[in-house]
């Protein structure tokens, strides 16, 4: 036991450790305005993917908030996944489907997805909460993003 732990010790002496601020693993962000503008920085630093998942009138306005952004992504070879809802326009599940890949869900979730390391969702459904009063968590975790995603994807 007390060698394991001299061999870790060592270890750490050797390689180093990552020093993580607190604030670069989580954030609370408020406001729709805001939310939007955390999720175009999150696709613009994307290096592979991004899966959004939104309700039929928030996927609508990501679309035309975020499509220019959308479009550069899929443009430097990222994988773009939505899941919606059915029933959403069908002039923006074109557009979707251009881009990447489209899942149907009938569970009402709003959240992104990056690189299966970054996570932000949303705390509200957008049908209940004024956009100034929207809220979202965002987290800078591999674990909880990508379990997210294999879930997402089942």
């Amino acid at each position: 036991k007390h060698q394991c732990h001299q061999g870790r010790v060592a270890s750490l002496h050797q390689e180093g450790i990552d020093v993580i601020e607190p604030t670069e693993l989580s954030g609370n962000i408020k406001g729709r305005e805001n939310i939007y503008h955390h999720l175009a920085m999150m696709i613009k630093n994307a290096t592979e993917s991004v899966h959004l998942v939104s309700t039929k009138e928030g996927i609508q306005r990501k679309y035309e908030a975020l499509g220019e952004l959308l479009t550069q992504a899929k443009k430097k070879g990222l994988a773009l996944t939505f899941t919606v809802p059915k029933g959403v326009n069908e002039k923006t599940l074109k557009e979707l489907q251009r881009l990447g890949t489209v899942h149907f869900s009938a569970a009402p979730c709003r959240m992104c997805i990056v690189d299966t390391t970054e996570l932000l969702f949303m705390l509200h459904h957008d049908a209940e909460v004024h956009p100034n009063y929207d809220s979202a968590i965002w987290l800078n975790t591999p674990y909880l993003s990508q379990a997210m995603n294999n879930l997402l994807e089942q």
